[in-house]
């Protein structure tokens, strides 16, 4: 995060979960044995429950990425909207793009 403020060209994906204190990720970042760590096992099960939720919020994604490109086409959204607002969820969408590969290296034993 420190990177993206001295320099804001810098790409912002991963930024949430990077540790510069060289503590293990389970005391750098909170909650993650407890929170990210079951997220990260449910959502790469084999099991059809798992897979189907983790189905319907990704097509969620996608439904929204594209309802929101096509509102940040129209011509009746403001200019501030396009040069402030529509940046950021673009940079969100990319962030949500990588969790699947995320959650698969956590599950894996990634720590």
């Amino acid at each position: 995060l420190l990177i993206t403020c001295l320099f804001p060209d810098t790409p912002r994906a991963a930024n949430a979960l990077i540790s510069f204190n060289n503590k293990p990720v389970k005391e750098a970042i909170p909650g993650f044995e407890d929170i990210i760590l079951p997220i990260a096992n449910f959502v790469t099960k084999s099991d059809s429950t798992s897979q189907q939720a983790f189905k319907t919020i990704w097509n969620t994604r996608t439904s929204l990425f594209e309802a929101f490109e096509v509102v940040a086409k129209s011509q009746f959204v403001p200019l501030s909207m396009e040069t402030e607002i529509f940046p950021i969820f673009r940079q969100a969408f990319e962030i949500i793009e990588q969790l699947p590969m995320l959650f698969e290296e956590i599950a894996e034993g990634t720590r």
